[in-house]
């Protein structure tokens, strides 16, 4: 059941954008997202990325895994790989995806509309939200995974948190920051 695209598969299930920045530590990221254009969920996606020289010659290849572990049908997940080694050497990459067919769990979460702070002074940003579960069961340790896109729809950053309390038990909400 193990399922691989490239890059250029856009008909089942591909890499939309990747982008590299440094961050506050010096550290060079190559972010990306991948689109499950399919009727299959997917699960443990492998995003593989091999970096090379002006030469074409291959420098390293390395790999990690998406944020999300389960990519219902038609949605998608980012990825934040952080780059190893004198990374001025990098002057192309492939990307190659492994992933295994999987079962989409029901979801009964919901995000409520959140508030955006941003804070001049220290250059930071602040997101504040609710996350309600109408299901039957309670939702443990929920991660809530926050993507940033620039005007063209391209991926510019992601983050995560977790919601403030480990059991969001049914009929219940928590808050997260």
């Amino acid at each position: 059941n193990l399922m691989l695209s490239d890059e250029n598969d856009e008909l089942g299930s591909y890499v939309k954008s990747n982008s590299m920045y440094y961050d506050d530590f010096g550290q060079l990221h190559m972010i990306g997202e991948f689109v499950n254009n399919q009727n299959e969920t997917l699960k443990f996606l492998k995003i593989i990325i091999t970096f090379a020289d002006r030469s074409g010659n291959i420098l390293y290849t390395d790999y990690v895994y998406s944020d999300v572990d389960i990519i219902p049908p038609f949605t998608k997940t980012p990825f934040d790989m952080i780059l190893k080694g004198n990374t001025d050497l990098i002057y192309s990459h492939k990307i190659e995806t492994e992933s295994y067919y999987g079962t989409t769990l029901p979801q009964k979460l919901e995000l409520s509309p959140f508030r955006y702070n941003t804070n001049y002074y220290s250059e930071t940003f602040e997101i504040d939200g609710t996350i309600y579960n109408h299901g039957k069961n309670a939702a443990q340790y929920t991660e809530i995974i926050i993507t940033f896109y620039d005007d063209v729809g391209d991926i510019i950053l992601t983050k995560s948190t977790y919601s403030d309390l480990d059991f969001i038990y049914p009929n219940t909400e928590s808050t997260f920051q």
